[in-house]
């Protein structure tokens, strides 16, 4: 048994113990040093570092994350006024839409790829 485990202790709260005594030794230990004397492989030490969140990384919470707002990577398009715009999606479904109705083929496009046009005029 690894130095420090109890038995009674479940895995999640073995690995937080392990974790935190580490966190102490952190600057002067490596994790192989670390690992070695505490009887556990150094792939087990990284996969519970990452379960546990104990990696370098802060977790943020998803309400406070920021999302980067989505540039569009398109090229401004002039639609002839005859003809018609076709979007096939990866489901098959086809949409096919007057060329001369150039607002709605833009609102189609951006709803589908989730960026928004910015415009040239």
């Amino acid at each position: 048994m690894a130095r420090g485990t109890d038995p009674s202790l479940t895995k999640d709260s073995e690995w937080e113990q392990r974790l935190r005594r580490y966190q102490t030794v952190a600057g002067r230990q490596s994790i192989a040093t670390f690992c070695e004397a505490e009887d556990c492989s150094e792939a087990m030490f990284y996969y519970w570092r990452k379960k546990l969140g104990h990696g370098k990384r802060r977790k943020v919470s998803m309400a406070r994350r920021k999302t980067p707002k989505k540039t569009s990577v398109f090229r401004p398009v002039t639609l002839a006024s005859s003809g018609s715009v076709s979007v096939e999606l990866p489901n098959g479904l086809r949409l096919s839409i007057p060329a001369d109705k150039d607002g709605l083929v833009c609102d189609v496009v951006e709803r589908l790829a989730g960026v928004q046009f910015v415009s040239g005029e």
